[in-house]
């Protein structure tokens, strides 16, 4: 009954966002009177975020996914994910009035822009430090200062402190703002370290597109027009596409055996936005391939953990009904959820290829 009043009243007030300093639950005019309780609360913020609760097991996302609970997708994940993307999409705007942050309004690609520092802070290669800690250590608090708007050219000095001159300390500039600090001060061609030496390249491009999207060039934020390619373009596969090594048998007539499958995202893997990733089987007999399947990961989720569960879900398409089979992945993660049965499983991410 509170759900249908709420939906009522958020269809007469078209959901009215304000900004979001208040309590959640008073986030949309006219529904705070609506609210007494956990459910109803959650319905508001829903609605505050541009979504659609149209059911109490139904919640449509902005972008029109809907999210059914009580089914097989136990495991809240995604779902969480997409509501922390619609509260950020909302605050982009706002967030890109502050200090060098013009461009975020275009939104943010969090996995590109955080990967360096992610990389600094993890510090290996192997079971051997990448960097000597105290240099990964340094680049990382620099980049945390850059990401969070906390560079403080003197000419920002100036303008907040106007009794500070904001001529540059190194080499007098008249007006050192984050373009001169960052790329034109002659004080940093003098410079040898190499971070600066296999940056220099950039300066060009930076006086030409830094004023357009200071994000970018003065902290590092990298937008997702810059990152982020299309669906359509991208050309995620629908379904499995397989292709077949060797000739094998008839879908459904695949025979009892070691199979061995895995799952990777290829030339580009690291990168979120351009990763394609593929699932492989291989059957073999004393050691020897007999035949084997490979396929494109469907879908817009393209993960290697999904497609490594993938690629034991194709292989069980293919089995014959009275297959007895071995199945050899290299994912630890897998396979110890797979042991643990069907009850685990579903509360796990890809839970959908899981089950």
């Amino acid at each position: 009954m509170i759900k249908e009043k709420v939906s009522n009243k958020a269809k007469a007030n078209k959901a009215k966002v304000v900004p979001l300093r208040q309590p959640i639950c008073l986030s949309v005019h006219g529904l705070e009177s609506q609210v007494c309780g956990i459910m109803s609360n959650v319905i508001v913020m829903l609605i505050s975020l541009g979504w659609n609760p149209a059911h109490i097991y139904i919640w449509e996302s902005p972008s029109g996914v809907a999210f059914v609970s009580g089914s097989f997708l136990d495991n809240t994940s995604h779902l969480l994910f997409d509501i922390i993307d619609s509260y950020n999409a909302l605050q982009f705007p706002r967030v890109s009035q502050h200090f060098d942050g013009k461009g975020i309004e275009k939104g943010v690609d969090f996995e590109v822009t955080f990967s360096l520092l992610r990389a600094y802070r993890r510090n290996k290669s192997g079971k051997e430090p990448r960097w000597k800690p105290e240099y990964a250590e340094s680049r990382a608090a620099a980049l945390e200062t850059a990401f969070s708007g906390s560079l403080w050219p003197q000419s920002r000095v100036s303008d907040a402190f106007p009794d500070v001159s904001n001529e540059c300390l190194w080499c007098g500039e008249p007006r050192a703002d984050s373009l001169h600090d960052i790329y034109l001060c002659p004080h940093l061609f003098e410079s040898e370290d190499s971070s600066i030496l296999e940056t220099n390249d950039l300066v060009e491009e930076a006086i030409e597109k830094a004023n357009s999207n200071p994000c970018l060039w003065f902290r590092g934020i990298a937008t997702i027009d810059l990152t982020q390619l299309p669906e359509e373009v991208m050309g995620y596969a629908d379904s499995f596409k397989c292709a077949y090594e060797l000739d094998p048998p008839p879908v459904g007539e695949w025979p009892s055996g070691d199979y061995f499958t895995d799952g990777g995202g290829g030339r580009f893997s690291s990168v979120a936005s351009l990763r394609k990733c593929t699932i492989g089987i291989a059957h073999l007999v004393d050691s020897v391939l007999v035949f084997g399947c490979r396929s494109p990961l469907p879908g817009a989720v393209q993960t290697v953990p999904r497609s490594e569960v993938a690629a034991v879900l194709v292989l069980a398409m293919h089995l014959s009904c009275n297959a007895v089979v071995s199945v050899f992945s290299d994912n630890l993660v897998f396979v110890n959820a797979f042991k643990k049965g069907y009850d685990f499983c579903r509360k796990m991410l890809n839970s959908d290829i899981y089950i």
